[in-house]
């Protein structure tokens, strides 16, 4: 060390001033630190991460199954014909008798179609908007609904057209 950072000299004055088991302690505290800092940063999170690896890779497996089942059930969808107003609108009847019952009432007006919900359980409703997506082909185009204890209430928006 020939005083290439400021306190060069004085450190390496320190050290030749030590006694060789104080060198050796001093040295064995830096391994020892040293061997800590590499297992905190490098070696434990990988470690943790391929411990990890095979629940992680599981999970996403299942994921992709889901997504893949999804978009199965799309194109199918999108492969069935289209429906006509008419229809849409008795398919929507259906199901709301059939799984709403009295608890769910249509109000038409042109294309615009509004049911109105009343202590729905959310069995009944899921089953409800499922059967509609798959058998009249519609989807919500607005929603307004607010849980009351157990049930649902409010009211639900479509459009027949295209």
């Amino acid at each position: 060390m020939t005083g290439a950072t400021p306190g060069g000299p004085r450190l390496a004055a320190l050290w030749q001033g030590w006694q060789p088991r104080e060198r050796r302690a001093v040295g064995l505290a830096l391994a020892v630190v040293t061997a800590a800092l590499l297992w905190w940063v490098a070696l434990q999170p990988a470690l943790t991460t391929l411990r990890q690896a095979d629940a992680r890779h599981a999970q996403l497996q299942a994921q992709l199954a889901t997504m893949q089942a999804l978009a199965d059930q799309a194109r199918q969808l999108k492969a069935q014909p289209a429906l006509g107003r008419d229809e849409r609108l008795r398919a929507l009847e259906a199901a709301t008798t059939q799984h709403l019952g009295p608890q769910g009432r249509l109000a038409v007006v042109g294309e615009q179609v509004t049911v109105t919900l009343n202590a729905v359980p959310p069995q009944a409703l899921a089953l409800w908007l499922g059967d509609l997506r798959v058998n009249a082909r519609l989807t919500a185009t607005e929603a307004r609904l607010t849980r009351v204890g157990a049930a649902w209430q409010g009211s639900v928006g479509f459009s027949l057209g295209g």
